[in-house]
């Protein structure tokens, strides 16, 4: 039985990597078909001014992400742990108090959010009936994190990318629905907290078998520390992707603002696939970093170039696209009524592109448990430089979109230099041990 062990072939982490990702990427697409016909029926339905409306409504999303990436990277990282531990038990222990925590604190969250409606809801122009539909999905969108990471620890991205996908078609369908039945902007608000009720429920299924194993207690003193380093970083990242579609809106006109609000979401396409890819390459690193193997350096930086080598040819196809057939790709994602912006879309695109680049070397500082205290700071002076430069240019909207694009391509230079690793005794046995014991959680029990 150990010699049958020790001869079966076990796919390499590149290996891994890349089909992972081309599943990730599959399921990503077709949720962004999805997401595509959600916008592409709110950009028809709704006017300019309520679009803009909306879009700033799903950049305060962008700041959610904040602690429901933090929930799943934490979770991924420590269930690829008690995986490599030989300890399902505990991953049960880590689901079942994660969820308590999460929703104790989103009842406080959804509480505060409603208190500071006069101060947030004056600055977006939003009636309260509009601010307390979207503010619903507070109690339920920090939910469905925790299983999203115990599915990336394990690696069942088969399952991940279902979770994804199903996210985007509940939205499109519940906003269909309610906008056909005449609630329009109302509408598109509430779809967000129904969407994400029900990927909550479906999350909990996928989970099911987990469940069904005993419990064991666990201690981690890093947890709590290394929480607090994914929250700051990530948080960061979050606002150095948000942050311009409110100084937009501060400094520009309704309509303009809803004009960048536009080509953004279109941008925001290679974002999305990049976390997607950064995902997969997550608890691979980890687990490397984890089971020690000898040559973990070499391996860790190939995942980590191969990550950005599928990101950068999703680049070349959107930016060849954007140059050759802008007013096409406006017309058909936005509608005519934002044409005028079509030549800025490559712009947009390219400052994307680099702020993907960057998501992608801070996840696998991350992954690593290595220079937290680094990245943090970088991302965080290029914050502050963005909002400077954004603050000092913005004659019209292609110099305010090529300050923010000299910011992220600086970001990414400066971040990519922090790159390092550090090497592990090698223990091949665990790594073995590891790929059954994931197979055996989800084996369906008679």
């Amino acid at each position: 039985m150990e010699k049958s062990l020790k001869s079966k072939k076990i796919p390499s982490n590149e290996d891994q990597l890349k089909r992972n990702s081309k599943l990730l990427i599959i399921y990503t697409i077709l949720g962004g078909i999805s997401s595509f016909f959600f916008y592409f029926m709110l950009a028809r339905v709704l006017s300019v001014e309520e679009y803009s409306l909306f879009y700033a409504f799903i950049a305060l999303t962008y700041f959610f992400m904040i602690p429901q990436e933090t929930v799943k990277m934490v979770t991924a990282k420590y269930t690829t742990k008690f995986l490599c531990q030989n300890k399902p038990g505990k991953i049960k222990t880590l689901y079942i108090d994660s969820n308590k925590f999460v929703f104790k604190y989103s009842i406080v969250g959804f509480v505060l959010f409603l208190l500071i409606y006069p101060l947030l809801g004056g600055l977006m122009h939003a009636t309260f009936l509009q601010y307390l539909l979207f503010s619903f999905c507070i109690l339920v969108i920090f939910l469905v994190p925790v299983s999203w990471g115990i599915l990336q620890g394990m690696n069942r991205f088969n399952r991940l990318g279902i979770l994804s996908f199903l996210y985007h078609f509940f939205l499109l369908v519940a906003a269909g629905i309610l906008i056909l039945a005449g609630f329009g902007l109302n509408g598109s608000l509430i779809s967000i907290a129904i969407s994400d009720l029900f990927c909550f429920v479906v999350g909990l299924l996928m989970i099911g078998p987990l469940l069904k194993i005993k419990k064991e207690k666990f201690n981690e003193k890093g947890l709590f520390r290394y929480s607090i380093a994914v929250f700051a970083i990530l948080g960061l990242l979050i606002v150095m992707n948000s942050i311009d579609v409110f100084i937009a809106r501060y400094f520009f006109s309704n309509t303009d603002s809803g004009l960048y609000g536009g080509i953004s979401t279109i941008s925001k396409t290679i974002f999305f696939v990049s976390i997607a890819v950064a995902r997969v390459m997550f608890p691979k690193v980890a687990e490397i970093d984890e089971l020690g193997k000898g040559d973990d350096k070499a391996e860790s930086k190939s995942l980590l170039k191969t990550s950005l080598l599928i990101t950068g040819s999703l680049f070349l196809v959107l930016i060849l696209a954007a140059i050759l057939f802008p007013e096409l790709i406006i017309l058909i994602v936005l509608g005519e009524k934002y044409l005028s912006v079509a030549p800025l879309l490559k712009y947009a695109i390219i400052s994307m592109a680099f702020l993907s680049f960057s998501t992608i070397v801070a996840f696998y500082n991350l992954s690593l448990n290595w220079n937290k205290k680094l990245t943090a700071r970088i991302i965080g002076a290029f914050v502050f430089l963005e909002i400077v430069l954004t603050v000092m240019f913005h004659s019209s909207l292609k110099e305010f979109i090529l300050m923010i694009l000299i910011a992220n391509i600086w970001l990414f230079i400066v971040l990519l230099s922090t790159t390092k690793v550090y090497e592990k005794p090698v223990n091949i046995q665990n790594k073995i041990k590891n790929e059954k014991i994931k197979k055996a959680i989800f084996k369906s029990k008679k």
